[in-house]
């Protein structure tokens, strides 16, 4: 078969003489029934894009005696629907990478095979990996060509561990495309003698007309982006800082010029005219080993002073790593924002309040605080390799006790997205910007939902907004692209109760008590909500005044002296539970974890145990 050969249908070979059969490196795909009824076959070899087998490929392949399986990862058997039948596996001779034959022994399916044998992994020079791979002190031997590929349910990887050389030629890492986020292939080097010769590529894939917030790990030239479809036509464009600080974020987006380098961790918008896959290759020089590198990256960032604040120092950046990484553990104080690509929103987060795992290739906004602090580094213990934030223990401490901050996110929402602001109460704050704990909206007209955030008495539109409760009332900003019904409502509260009021149709709701729906057209409009704070006191200390008593107890929630609704809440906003408790003490069952539940005009983080 021709190694240009891709793909191979169901039943392809179906009841084919062939005594041998060697599958070329480049199929990716093969189809149920492949092989089936090959009586004669002795001889299978499947090349190193298989990495799963399912539906009977060699169903009724009665002689087959040797199984060669190059991929770098365990092939998984279907166990509804295994390759080889149960009972011809005991005869078979398995061939596979030297380094996993301890692996496939313990497999609860290969381990049934009458040997497990290995082969040296000098013995290929293509390697395609497509499920997640540890190299501890193992390695891929001679100079290979690696390309880790691109999936979101799999999220493949090559993490590299101990001191032994790894020779790479060629690097590619693939792109996966899922509902405008892509996700790439990872790698992450804990090894200082990693060295790629050749060409480092990154691949991503665009869905036409449609912008993508990307940044890469090494220096790239313009003119050298290539793309799958012919005929591509692209933009790519910086963020111009120094304009944002002359003159407001209106004329910020610059286009880059064929000639222009984009250096590493800088972060760009890139669109393509129709969907079409594009690759982004490093620029010959130093900064192409950076992919393998186990060095802290630090970038350092422009300070475009001004006198308003919330104009000072934009920067657009980028993960530099090509993997996941903790937002936790960023040498940095101030919030980052970030580009959501399913609403089509930006969105802030608190480095000290909230969760973020920033993704591989993504790129995000930072504030440069001054001239004299105008880097941010990203140290090594920030990577990982899924987005799940593994540990907070990098978390910066606030100067305050959590006690005397107090978060509330304001969210509104339609049948699909969402959009959210927060306000945090803390009488150690200012009513001014400030760098380490606010962040500027930003308003995207392509936006899918109404967006929201909340107005400073300069006019400043916050995404978060820390301040003390001074007269204890915030206006609220709305956006909204289209007109139609939305709904606001308040899946975190540190406070009290929160009284939204409705100017417009001069009604009043606690948002701690009942969501709020109304209708608008499309606009601004800054006049018609108001938010007002039923006094500033922790909310520990105030529930403590209550009759009521909320909290975490092993195996649910714990509600004394209170009877009436109770609503548990995720801390992503989902309602999880709605439960009228008739007595004293009754417990709300829960699994373990971390929730918000409203109660008696109060809404209050618990743990279960």
């Amino acid at each position: 078969m021709p190694n240009s050969l891709t793909s191979i249908g169901s039943y392809a070979f179906q009841s084919c003489d062939y005594e041998s059969i060697v599958v070329p490196q480049n199929v990716s795909w093969l189809g149920q029934y492949a092989f089936v009824d090959c009586d004669k076959l002795k001889y299978a070899e499947l090349g190193t894009q298989q990495y799963a087998l399912n539906q009977w490929i060699f169903e009724g392949c009665n002689s087959l005696e040797t199984l060669r399986l190059n991929s770098p990862t365990v092939v998984t058997a279907n166990s509804q629907y295994p390759p080889i039948r149960d009972w011809k596996v005991p005869e078979l001779t398995l061939i596979v990478p030297d380094f996993l034959v301890n692996s496939y022994k313990l497999d609860s399916y290969w381990y049934n095979c009458k040997a497990i044998e290995p082969f040296s992994t000098s013995e290929i020079q293509d390697w395609f990996i497509n499920n997640p791979l540890v190299l501890n002190h193992d390695r891929l031997n001679g100079s290979p060509n690696i390309t880790v590929v691109g999936s979101k349910d799999r999220l493949p990887s090559l993490k590299i561990n101990g001191d032994a050389t790894q020779n790479i030629n060629n690097l590619i890492l693939g792109g996966n495309s899922n509902s405008f986020v892509n996700y790439p292939g990872q790698i992450l080097s804990n090894c200082d003698h990693v060295q790629v010769s050749g060409d480092v590529r990154v691949d991503l894939e665009t869905a036409a007309k449609y912008w993508y917030f990307f940044s890469l790990p090494y220096d790239i030239k313009i003119s050298d982006i290539i793309h799958g479809a012919d005929n591509t036509q692209f933009a790519i464009r910086y963020y111009d800082g120094a304009n944002r600080a002359a003159n407001g974020a209106t004329g910020s987006w610059k286009n880059y010029s064929q000639d222009d380098v984009i250096p590493a961790g800088t972060g760009f918008i890139f669109q393509t005219n129709k969907d079409t896959w594009n690759g982004f290759y490093a620029l010959a020089g130093a900064s192409k080993q950076n992919i393998v590198a186990n060095t802290e990256f630090t970038k350092t960032l422009e300070v475009n002073a001004t006198e308003n604040t919330a104009n000072k120092g934009w920067n657009l950046v980028g993960n530099p790593y090509q993997c996941y990484y903790n937002n936790h553990a960023l040498n940095f104080t101030g919030p980052i924002t970030v580009w959501n690509a399913q609403s089509r929103t930006y969105t802030a987060y608190s480095l000290v309040d909230d969760d973020y795992a920033i993704r591989p290739n993504e790129a995000f906004f930072v504030q440069c605080p001054s001239a004299e602090l105008n880097t941010i580094s990203f140290p090594l213990q920030g990577r990982q390799l899924t987005a799940t934030i593994e540990s907070q223990n990098a978390a910066k401490a606030r100067t305050v006790t959590e006690q005397t901050r107090q978060l509330i996110d304001i969210q509104i929402y339609d049948a699909q997205f969402s959009d959210q602001t927060r306000i945090v109460l803390n009488e150690q704050a200012k009513c001014d910007y400030e760098l380490d704990c606010d962040a500027s909206k930003f308003l995207s007209a392509d936006a899918e939902s109404a967006q929201i955030y909340t107005l400073g008495t300069d006019g400043t539109e916050y995404a978060i907004n820390e301040r003390p409760a001074a007269d204890g009332t915030v206006q609220l900003g709305l956006y909204a692209t289209k007109a139609g019904q939305y709904t606001l409502t308040m899946p975190r509260c540190d406070a009290g109760a929160v009284i939204l009021t409705d100017n417009y149709a001069n009604q009043t709701v606690d948002l701690a008590q009942q969501d709020y729906a109304f209708t608008t057209q499309a606009g601004i409009d800054e006049g018609r909500f108001t938010l007002q704070f039923a006094g500033v006191a922790s909310a520990i200390a105030d529930i403590a005044q209550q009759p009521v008593r909320i909290f975490g107890t092993d195996g649910g929630i714990n509600l004394a002296g209170w009877s009436g609704t109770v609503q548990v809440y995720a801390l992503d906003g989902r309602l999880l539970q709605t439960k009228a408790v008739q007595a004293e003490g009754e417990i709300v069952e829960m699994p373990q974890g971390t929730y918000v539940v409203r109660a008696n005009g109060k809404a209050v983080k618990v743990i279960v145990k």
